[in-house]
């Protein structure tokens, strides 16, 4: 069992000095969303609730955000980067697992800065797996928005269908 503390300490130095983040400013308001979820999905424990919301969070600088500076950790050859991150995937994961299957076939999107050769996929594949630890969006909008992708060179965007039978994606390059 792994507590919020235990999740959240190791993360306040991992994050930029001096850059204001929902961990550092707002957390008794991601609190009260956590508890909002709680009530939702009860099967969720506290933290587990706390670190999605955390997670989900986009602050005012996109660059502030959980998401963006775990997933920049993630990405980084030197492993030691994510250390202080592994308490809180745990709980993200946990978290997520307990969440509702879904009933009917949902459509997420992930972009990249990256040409589909660059990314290894050219020719583009008929089916891909997918090993890393991505955060999607609902809409594609929100993934073709200069601020997101930016607007110049290549870009590639996956279209990821999540149904009962599991994963499947489509690639598109632009």
């Amino acid at each position: 069992v792994i507590s919020l503390d235990q999740a959240l300490q190791p993360l306040l130095a991992a994050l930029p000095p001096n850059v204001p983040s929902a961990i550092t400013v707002d957390l008794p308001g991601v609190r009260l969303k956590a508890e909002e979820a709680r009530r939702v999905h009860p099967s969720l424990t506290s933290p587990q609730s706390v670190v999605i919301v955390l997670y989900s969070t986009e602050d005012a600088v996109r660059e502030h955000s959980v998401y963006y500076v775990l997933n920049g950790a993630l990405r980084e050859v030197d492993r030691e980067r994510i250390k202080p991150w592994r308490h809180f995937i745990w709980l993200l994961l946990q978290g997520l697992r307990k969440l509702p299957k879904l009933r009917e076939t949902s459509y997420f999107y992930r972009g990249v800065r990256r040409s589909a050769a660059d990314l290894g996929l050219s020719p583009l594949p008929p089916s891909l797996n997918w090993y890393g630890f991505s955060s999607t969006a609902r809409s594609v909008d929100v993934m073709t928005t200069p601020a997101f992708l930016g607007d110049t060179g290549d870009r590639t965007l996956f279209q990821v269908r999540l149904d009962r039978d599991g994963l499947a994606f489509d690639i598109g390059a632009f």
